[in-house]
């Protein structure tokens, strides 16, 4: 479970901010974690919303209209008698506009239900990028005051652990800014590697944005590019599977 799977009640009931449930649509194309979660709060808010049937119970005769003399209800030749209108017919109409309202309201909600299955059958299981922070005490920040934050943000002195696995052969690299590799794993030493899973360990001792690359093939990978768009685009030529976080420190 990493930071931003905090978020998913918040933003199942739509208390985020729009650039952190934006952050969020983006962790939740990555986890799977939170994709089952979320698939089973949806079901579950579709079966309570769901109106179950209510039976309409005929009114009592003494309901439907008041007593009618003989003669009035026979009327005359030239003038009939009214027509009386069932009072049932209220209550039917009325349960009836509820249920339109009800199915409106819930179209949208069963149509994204049904599409996270079909979401979570298409996507490639196994190769998964995770992050986990340290974090640093205020103190060691400057002193700067304490500021509660969402997503993936960070401060100076604080430390982020990147994960992945899921493919025979894994890389981490991490660019500042978009355009300086600083970190290239297997190769450094903050680097470790075991059990088919690569992890790296490394101090935000910069403010700006880091981006963390994770990368995966059974061929070997080839080297990193200068800059963030450059190795992309070389891993979709080469075939190569990537996720990407970034984070931003300031």
């Amino acid at each position: 479970m990493t930071e931003r799977c905090a978020d998913l009640d918040e933003f199942f009931d739509g208390e985020l901010e729009a650039d952190q449930a934006d952050a969020f649509r983006d962790h939740l194309a990555d986890c799977e974690r939170c994709q089952r979660v979320l698939h089973g709060r949806m079901q579950e808010s579709v079966a309570v919303r769901v109106p179950g049937p209510h039976p309409v119970q005929a009114p009592a005769p003494s309901a439907v209209a008041p007593a009618v003399p003989m003669v009035a209800a026979m009327g005359s030749a030239s003038r009939p008698a009214p027509a009386v209108e069932p009072a049932a017919v209220v209550p039917i109409a009325r349960a009836r506009s509820r249920c339109v309202r009800t199915l409106a309201y819930l179209t949208p909600l069963v149509a994204a239900a049904a599409a996270v299955p079909i979401w979570l059958l298409a996507r490639e299981p196994g190769f998964e990028l995770a992050l986990t922070f340290d974090r640093a005490p205020v103190t060691e920040r400057g002193g700067a005051a304490a500021v509660p934050r969402r997503g993936l943000a960070a401060h100076t002195g604080d430390v982020v652990r990147p994960e992945v696995h899921g493919e025979p052969h894994l890389a981490l690299w991490v660019y500042l800014d978009e355009h300086e590799l600083i970190v290239r794993c297997p190769e450094d030493a903050q680097c470790r590697s075991a059990g088919g899973e690569l992890a790296l360990e490394l101090p935000l001792t910069t403010r700006g944005k880091y981006t963390i690359v994770a990368l995966g093939s059974s061929e070997a990978i080839p080297a990193p590019g200068a800059t963030l768009d450059t190795t992309l685009a070389a891993a979709r030529t080469a075939g190569v599977r990537t996720q990407v976080k970034s984070v931003d420190v300031d």
